[in-house]
């Protein structure tokens, strides 16, 4: 039940991907954790401190593994794979690489679920109840729009309810 409930959170979320593919400022804050990740592989760096970047560093480094992945999706998109080419690319035409941070929010976002549903258990003495916690949690229309664009409302949820499972381990 829990796959099917995964499922359909990942049907619902993943329906808006490519909303205005290649606008960059439709959506607010979409853009500096996935900039911020693009420079940092760009210069070579750990180190996300630009003046663009307003967030905390994690919302940079949990976007790394989807700007790798972006980067390496740009010979599929027709950019050649010289270095000058990836460059010019990244810094015209980065908002067609939105749909990556759209991915990781909707990835981050059904982590929380998991992580959620491991609370529900250690909360509710039935597998039941915990199920329909998820549930409830999963479609609510916040939880959907939150997942739905690249923003980093899912990190941080994910990002709360791992501290919550770590108070509720330690007691």
């Amino acid at each position: 039940v829990l796959t099917i409930i995964l499922a359909v959170v990942l049907l619902l979320s993943s329906s808006g991907l490519f909303y205005n593919f290649g606008l960059a400022t439709t959506v607010n804050d979409e853009t500096p954790p996935f900039v911020a990740a693009l420079k940092m592989i760009g210069e070579g760096t750990l180190r996300p401190a630009y003046p663009t970047f307003y967030y905390l560093p994690v919302a940079a480094y949990l976007q790394l593994p989807f700007a790798a992945l972006a980067l390496l999706s740009l010979p599929f998109m027709s950019v050649a794979t010289s270095v000058d080419a990836i460059r010019e690319f990244v810094i015209l035409d980065f908002a067609k690489l939105l749909p990556w941070t759209r991915l990781a929010s909707l990835v981050y976002g059904v982590l929380a679920l998991i992580v959620f549903y491991h609370i529900a258990r250690r909360i509710f003495t039935e597998r039941y109840t915990a199920l329909f916690a998820v549930f409830f949690f999963a479609t609510s229309y916040l939880f959907i729009q939150l997942a739905h664009f690249g923003r980093v409302w899912t990190v941080q949820m994910l990002a709360i309810v791992l501290a919550l499972w770590a108070i509720l381990r330690l007691s």
